[in-house]
């Protein structure tokens, strides 16, 4: 029987039948009997990638410090669709001289972030096949040659609110993302676009994933607009009328993977393309205010790379309101964990800010 596989599922919206693939299993027939034992068993594998390999910590360059970094990388260029392959070697310097988003950004290993997640996926799906379950994958593909059309009609959102501090401080302007739900939508739009950027090169794709769009809004005003697109995505291609998912091993599949897996609420994705959207890296445009939202995500559960990530914005102004105070009282929250990083960053920190200003952080 061949049923949907819906991991975290965050959204119950009628008619959606799967997520990012179907998974098969020979052996149970009944549809309902199936759809129960698939979330059974996919929860468990879950559990299972996250408890027995759990997600390395990315680490951090130390601030004023200089390494020798080398590797390989691979590049894919989504107007052209061509992948380039390489390698990579050098030092890097790290100073209180520069900018603390650019230091930050160059010192995170997004390599590391991107392979965490490849080891996680493997893990799972290894799982799932011991349980007698096959990943296949949905729908065909499409032809896409035509010019964009307006966006959809922007919606009830959350990404406007800021982050819940974890502690007795209150909310501060400089957590606020975006100014407004019509701002915060066309990022929102703009971010789903460079995962799914086909939709955007056809009107008919389009239109299909703009009436779902409208659609699963008004049945699900409370949910955020990440999650009302990849609902919508996954709604049309359970019918096989939407962009079809990357095969894996293609290059886009990984970045499809995390920032599913970042929606659903996985901190370290979560971090991975806050590092992603700071840094810029393809296929990522430099974005803070979309790298903000996704460290503040992070940071809110009590992570500490989002917490340093999400602190060194507010700090600079990165993406948003600055507020020194604040955002090295995040910073701080990272350090009382034990996290030498953050340790280090705040004592560049101090000697920026004022007696008041640290005065405020407390």
């Amino acid at each position: 029987m061949r049923v949907g596989r819906c991991g975290a599922v965050l959204l119950a919206v009628a008619g959606i039948s799967g997520c990012a693939t179907n998974w098969q299993h020979s052996s149970i027939t009944d549809a309902g009997l199936a759809d129960r034992q698939l979330k059974l068993d996919d929860a468990y594998c879950l559990q299972v990638a996250y408890g027995i390999a759990p997600m390395p910590p990315i680490p951090i360059a130390p601030m004023n410090t200089t390494s020798y970094v080398s590797g390989q990388i691979r590049t894919y260029d989504t107007s052209t669709g061509n992948t380039s392959s390489g390698f990579y070697s050098g030092s890097v310097t790290t100073s209180p001289a520069n900018s603390f988003a650019s230091g930050f950004s160059n010192g995170l290993a997004l390599g590391a972030a991107v392979q965490a997640r490849r080891v996680q996926d493997e893990i799972h799906d290894a799982c799932m096949m011991r349980r007698g379950w096959k990943e296949v994958p949905f729908g065909a593909s499409h032809a896409a040659s035509a010019k964009p059309v307006p966006t959809a009609a922007p919606m009830v959102t959350s990404t406007t609110q800021g982050a819940s501090t974890g502690g007795n401080t209150p909310a501060r302007s400089s957590d606020a993302i975006y100014p407004n739900a019509q701002d915060a939508w066309l990022a929102e739009v703009n971010e789903f676009m460079v995962i799914y950027p086909r939709y955007k090169e056809s009107p008919p794709l389009w239109g299909r994933l703009d009436a779902a769009v409208r659609k699963i809004a008004e049945e699900q005003p409370l949910a955020s607009g990440p999650q009302i697109l990849l609902a919508a995505h996954d709604s049309l291609n359970s019918k096989g009328e939407g962009v079809p998912e990357p095969a894996k091993g293609d290059p886009t599949w990984l970045i499809a993977t995390i920032y599913r897996q970042a929606v659903n609420g996985s901190v370290a994705d979560q971090n991975a393309l806050g590092i992603g959207f700071m840094s810029g890296k393809n296929p990522f445009p430099r974005d803070y205010q979309r790298s903000r939202y996704w460290f503040q995500k992070s940071a809110s559960t009590g992570d500490p790379t989002g917490q340093v990530g999400y602190g060194t914005l507010i700090f600079e102004g990165k993406g948003g309101a600055a507020d020194r105070s604040r955002g090295y009282w995040w910073v701080e929250k990272a350090a009382a964990t034990g996290d030498k990083s953050a340790t280090a960053m705040l004592a560049v920190m101090k000697t920026k800010m004022s007696a008041a200003e640290l005065r405020a952080s407390e």
